[in-house]
This record gives C-alpha cells, sequence and structure tokens, in this order.
C-alpha cells in the first residue's frame, strides 16, 4: 500500500507522483534521512522536519520511495513528491 503525492489544477501546487517506469537513483544515501520541507518558515502551521525516515530510494527528480511512521491514511494522499510505505515493510 502506498500513499503518493498530491494532485492540483495549479501546476506550481501539482505534486502528483510521476508515472511511468523508472530506475532507482543509485547514488550514496545515508541508511537514515531528516527531510524537512511545506515550507521555508519554519514557524508556518505548513513547516514539516521528520527524522529517521528509512530506506529513501530517488527514482525522478526529488521523487522518492521511503518509509513512513507519520501517517496511518495509505492510499490518500498527505506528502509531496514522495511514494510512502509503511515503515513496518521496510527492511532494517
Amino acid at each position: 500500500m502506498i500513499a503518493s503525492g498530491i494532485p492540483s489544477s495549479d501546476p506550481a501546487k501539482d505534486h502528483r507522483t510521476p508515472t511511468g517506469t523508472f530506475k532507482i537513483n543509485g547514488s550514496y544515501r545515508p541508511a537514515l534521512q531528516t527531510m524537512t520541507g511545506g515550507s521555508s518558515d519554519k514557524a508556518s502551521p505548513g513547516y514539516y522536519s521528520l527524522e529517521d525516515i528509512r530506506n529513501v530510494s530517488y527514482f525522478f527528480e526529488d521523487y522518492a520511495i521511503h518509509g513512513s511512521y507519520w501517517h496511518a491514511s495509505y492510499g490518500l494522499a498527505p506528502r509531496v513528491t514522495a511514494v510512502s510505505t509503511r515503515q513496518s515493510t521496510m527492511p532494517e
């Protein structure tokens, strides 16, 4: 099960996960990553900082598949430029 990007009719806000066949970017990535975004203003309610994200695998520009521990609404669209999987399904 996955949760993928946010659609919008405004191209600047359209973060749908791209469709197609992609190869995982094989460049080095740390085992755990911290991801921030949503807003450049850390005081903004849209800002987020998520630590200890496992198995981040980039497949197109800044789009990635990765484990997710922060939401349980898989199949919905809570995140931008990501395809999230349950953290428990990701290898250690």
